[in-house]
């Protein structure tokens, strides 16, 4: 989000900087996470029909930022929503990262990482809601 050099502005958070398998391959970084989690084949059915949502949300929120948001909201507010969202990648990030690691690390054994498992679950499950709420307008 932020280049190299750039100021940080005052009231904001510092930006995350995402590992290199969420800056690509494409721009957005929610996708890079998606492809990233779905070409593992370690996301069962229940994971991604999360993720879709997810997806969708993103999109849907992207949507409305674009056809209503930069038209009705001040350009701090619009950044502190990109900075959420920002948040919510990295939420999930977090949350793939430990499920994937636990269940590399026990040899990929079923049943090894379940508790890891739920946390992405419910993170996924928080993701979609977060991305909704982002378009409301108060």
């Amino acid at each position: 989000m932020g280049a190299e050099g750039e100021e940080q502005l005052d009231g904001f958070p510092e930006p995350w900087d995402p590992p290199a398998e969420v800056k690509g391959p494409t721009a957005v970084w929610m996708h890079n996470l998606v492809i990233s989690m779905i070409s593992s084949e370690i996301i069962g059915n229940d994971l991604m029909r999360l993720l879709g949502g997810v997806v969708s949300e993103h999109a849907g929120f992207n949507l409305w930022v674009l056809e209503e948001g930069k038209r009705i909201l001040e350009v701090e507010e619009l950044l502190d929503r990109s900075s959420a969202l920002e948040e919510v990648v990295h939420k999930v990030y977090d949350a793939w990262r430990v499920y994937r690691d636990q269940f590399e690390s026990a040899g990929r054994m079923v049943g090894s990482a379940s508790r890891e498992r739920q946390l992405l679950f419910e993170v996924l499950q928080k993701a979609t809601a977060d991305l909704v709420e982002l378009r409301r307008v108060s």
